[in-house]
C-alpha cells in the first residue's frame, strides 16, 4: 500500500465517525429542514413574482394592442363619415338619378378586426355601432343609388341618420375608451 493510499484511508475512517455523529444531533436535521423550508419557500416566491411579472405584461401588451386598434377604428370610422357627406351633399344637390356618385369607404381596419383577437376586447356598443353603420351605409348607398325616387329618397335619409349616430355615439364612445386606456397607460408610466 502507497502511503497516499494510507492517508486517505486513515482520512476516510477518521471523518465518517465525526460524519455519523453529525447525523445523530438533532440540529443537523433542523437545519436540514430550514435549508428544505427556504428552498421550497424561495423557489415559490419566485414563481408567484415571475408569474405575476407575465400577466402584468400580458396586460399591458393587450392594452396597447385595444389602444391601436381603437384609434385606429376611429379614424377608419371619421374618414368614412367624412365621404359619406360628401356623398350626401352631392346627392342632395342632384337631380334626378345620382348613381354617378361613388360611395367607398374605407373598410380596411373593419375588415381585419374580424382576424384579431382584440377585437374581443371593444365595448358591445362600439362593435354593434360600427357594424350598424358599416352595413348601412353599404346598404342605403344603393338604395340611394339605384331604383325608384322613393327607394333613393329612404335612402338619403337612412344615411343621414346613420351619420349622425356614428358622430353623436360611436365616435364620442371610441374617444372615451381611447381616453381611458391612455390615462391607464399613463399610470404605469407606459408610453403610447
Amino acid at each position: 500500500m502507497t502511503t497516499t493510499s494510507k492517508v486517505k484511508t486513515e482520512a476516510v475512517a477518521v471523518s465518517t465517525p465525526n460524519a455519523s455523529n453529525e447525523v445523530k444531533k438533532p440540529s443537523f436535521w433542523i437545519s436540514q429542514v430550514f435549508i428544505l423550508l427556504a428552498t421550497v419557500l424561495g423557489v415559490y416566491l419566485a414563481a408567484t413574482q415571475g408569474f405575476k411579472q407575465a400577466v402584468q405584461f400580458e396586460n399591458i401588451v393587450s392594452q396597447k394592442n385595444a389602444y391601436y386598434l381603437q384609434k385606429s377604428l376611429k379614424y377608419e370610422v371619421e374618414q368614412n363619415v367624412l365621404a359619406t357627406e360628401a356623398f350626401l351633399e352631392k346627392a342632395k344637390k342632384a337631380e334626378g338619378t345620382f348613381a354617378v356618385f361613388p360611395l367607398e369607404n374605407s373598410l380596411f381596419i373593419w375588415n381585419n378586426m374580424v382576424e384579431s383577437p382584440t377585437a374581443l376586447t371593444l365595448s358591445p356598443t362600439i362593435l354593434f355601432s360600427t357594424e350598424k353603420f358599416v352595413r348601412g351605409v353599404k346598404l342605403n348607398h344603393t338604395k340611394a343609388t339605384t331604383g325608384a325616387l322613393e327607394s333613393r329618397q329612404q335612402g338619403v335619409k337612412a344615411l343621414t341618420e346613420l351619420v349622425a349616430m356614428a358622430k353623436t355615439e360611436l365616435l364620442p364612445e371610441l374617444d372615451k375608451n381611447i381616453n381611458r386606456i391612455e390615462s391607464e397607460m399613463k399610470k404605469m408610466d407606459i408610453e403610447l
